[in-house]
């Protein structure tokens, strides 16, 4: 791959080796950060000192999942396991604030394209907790590996 990426360009070569080269074309496969995630999220539809205080249960919640559900997060989220070049705090993760009082039971979802997470606002931690691991192991995703 790096021979035929490069080809003959000497100033490719001095600028980017093989690794540096596949970090920039893929995206980085270090483990998902939470609290970089959450330096660049913005919040859309939260009000409230409530509000406040549910959006730290989400991002506890986040942070309390191994490696493998944080990784199906970001997947959900984002459609993609990498994280930015700029790493985990180039994703700008947008928060909205889905669906109606009376509608609790809808799970969270996802436009991928503008990496949005839909999230209803639960009456618990653990009902929060609950709905958002079925939504993240129940996506599908587009199906590539």
């Amino acid at each position: 791959g790096f021979e035929l990426s490069v080809g003959q360009s000497q100033m490719l070569r001095t600028l980017v080796d093989a690794r540096q080269l596949e970090q920039i074309v893929c995206g980085d496969t270090t483990a998902v950060d939470i609290e970089a995630l959450r330096s660049n999220a913005s919040y859309q539809g939260w009000d409230d000192e409530e509000d406040d205080e549910y959006l730290d249960w989400f991002w506890s919640v986040l942070g309390e999942l191994d490696d493998e559900k944080k990784t199906k997060f970001v997947v959900f989220v984002t459609a993609s396991d990498r994280a930015p070049l700029g790493g985990w705090r180039d994703c700008r993760l947008i928060v909205q604030r889905s669906g109606r009082e009376e509608r609790r039971d809808c799970l969270p979802a996802s436009f991928t394209c503008m990496s949005m997470l839909m999230l209803p606002r639960y009456e618990t931690r653990a009902k929060l907790r609950s709905k958002l691991l079925q939504a993240i192991e129940s996506s599908e995703g587009f199906g590539l590996q």
